[in-house]
């Protein structure tokens, strides 16, 4: 990979690198240190990566840094608060709402979390998410299948109907 091809690695991928980081793992002023090491370690090793593996590299260095990072602080995870004043929901409903989602999230294992979020938040198609994520498509899908089983059912515990 030359600087060219960095550079535009970096411009097709850092804003949704950074809100997979943010989303699933991270606090917002630390999504944005995994984001810049994870493109540093790209570019350490441009000689054994290229240009068609950047992508799939860049998503699990970021899903292991944070990982790594948050058994190693026992951090929470946090998700961004903001939400758009033209969506049309009261400000309390729009907070609880997130809050259940975060709190829905937190029961799912690692990995099912980094899959429904690429999935459902990123809207990768499930050859892109087993390609980032060194998975085969049927792990892929059956671990979205538990993802989805396992909000479902703390929906049916907490009394959400949808």
């Amino acid at each position: 990979m030359n600087a060219k091809e960095y550079n535009q690695c970096v411009e097709d991928y850092a804003d949704a690198l950074y809100r997979y980081v943010h989303r699933g793992f991270r606090h917002l002023d630390d999504a944005q240190d995994i984001v810049q090491h994870c493109f540093e370690k790209l570019w350490m090793k441009r000689e054994q990566i290229g240009l068609p593996e950047a992508k799939a590299f860049l998503y699990v260095s970021a899903r292991n840094a944070s990982i790594d990072d948050w058994r190693k602080n026992h951090r929470v995870v946090s998700f961004d608060t903001h939400t758009p004043q033209e969506s049309g929901y009261e400000p309390d409903e729009v907070f609880e709402t997130m809050d259940f989602a975060r709190e829905c999230l937190q029961h799912l294992p690692e990995m099912q979390r980094s899959i429904f979020l690429l999935r459902e938040y990123e809207g990768h198609a499930y050859e892109e998410i087993a390609e980032q994520l060194e998975l085969t498509l049927s792990q892929v899908k059956v671990n979205l299948f538990r993802a989805r089983k396992k909000i479902h059912e703390f929906m049916q515990e907490k009394k959400i109907v949808l």
